[in-house]
């Protein structure tokens, strides 16, 4: 069971040293696994208290992670961990786990995560289910989606059809938006939005069924009061205007989704350095609609004061467009329902 674990985390560490500039053997990652199950009860770093977490049976397991899910294979790596595909025990659901490193990643940045995706109860944001604390690793088990990332999807569709017809992602953009007004609207800001964390369901996203959920709360971070950060983190051909400056706020998610939209159409981005981003005007391909160039336009304006929120967006007139007579809002509010029975607190799982 441990070797399982062993070989998941030496794995995270290479793919985390390799960032890093180092890397541990899978060796020493094994021995600190090994004697994470003697040791368990007596080190700080297996309780949630020690992180400042509410320690409640459902989502702060004082169970091992082995003992509920048999992990699989990486799926991907995100701000501040490695995710894996694995398998609860009990009902045989697919989930997938974040493996978080409690050396290259502080505590304090490790419970301001999962915490946060405790309170995020939303279609478009990866569901939280439960929080493990290991010896090495803090590991938050969430939703696994099958599709793959939206770069995993914007790559098969170039490689197989070309360019992205516009018309066939508004679902995918509608949900999108919806994820980051709903953060806005709990005054979060994400800071690292882009392709890689908005994952699907189905790989082809011109499927109308085709979910999409916004992932890694690595660099989230609350704002209430007027306040305004500093830090430069997040992928910086994402990063606005006023990041540059160091005085930003909410609004930085709404640059990062322009981006993204104008990456998937044109198949490359508006800008390419920093100086680009402060004065360059985005140049839209010919074939794109005038409603379609507005919605990303309002999005990448320079001035943060001009720029859309994200209530101006998801109400802009491309979202709610419609070939088949039914709106990406009642597409998204149908599956609603259904996401809702499929969610499972952690620990022990009612089938």
């Amino acid at each position: 069971m441990l070797k399982s674990l062993g070989s998941a985390a030496a794995t995270a560490k290479s793919m985390l040293g390799l960032r890093m500039g180092f890397s541990l053997s899978q060796k020493d990652t094994e021995e600190d696994l090994k004697a994470t199950k003697q040791a368990s009860k007596q080190t700080s770093c297996t309780s949630g208290h020690s992180l400042g977490l509410k320690a409640t049976s459902d989502e702060v397991s004082s169970r091992r992670l082995l003992e509920e899910y048999s992990v699989g294979e990486a799926l991907g790596e995100g701000a501040f961990g490695v995710v894996y595909a694995c398998t609860h025990r009990k009902s045989g659901r697919q989930v997938a786990v974040k493996m978080v490193d409690k050396v290259e990643t502080p505590s304090e940045v490790i419970r301001r995560e999962a915490e946060l995706m405790k309170t995020l109860h939303h279609e478009n944001i990866v569901r939280f289910h439960a929080v493990y604390f290991e010896r090495c690793f803090v590991c938050i088990v969430m939703d696994k989606y099958s599709g793959g990332d939206l770069v995993d999807g914007m790559q098969t569709h170039l490689q197989e059809r070309g360019k992205i017809n516009a018309r066939d992602i508004i679902h995918v953009s509608y949900q999108m938006v919806a994820s980051i007004q709903y953060l806005h609207g709990k005054h979060i800001v994400h800071r690292d939005i882009k392709g890689d964390n908005f994952l699907l369901t189905i790989r082809d996203f011109r499927d109308p069924q085709c979910h999409v959920a916004l992932s890694d709360f690595g660099t989230a971070e609350a704002l209430r009061d007027g306040r305004r950060l500093s830090s430069e983190v997040g992928t910086r051909i994402f990063w606005a205007p006023e990041i540059f400056a160091k005085d930003y706020g909410l609004k930085v998610d709404i640059w990062a989704l322009g981006i993204i939209m104008y990456g998937l159409l044109d198949g490359r981005f508006p800008f390419k350095d920093e100086t680009e981003i402060k004065i360059k005007e985005p140049k839209f391909p010919r074939r794109l609609e005038p409603l379609c160039q507005d919605f990303i336009s309002s999005m990448l304006h320079k001035d943060e004061k001009q720029r859309a929120s994200a209530d101006d967006v998801i109400v802009h007139g491309w979202l709610h467009q419609t070939d088949d007579g039914i709106t990406p809002k009642q597409r998204s509010d149908s599956k609603e329902g259904d996401s809702d029975r499929r969610e499972y607190s952690g620990g022990d799982v009612e089938t």
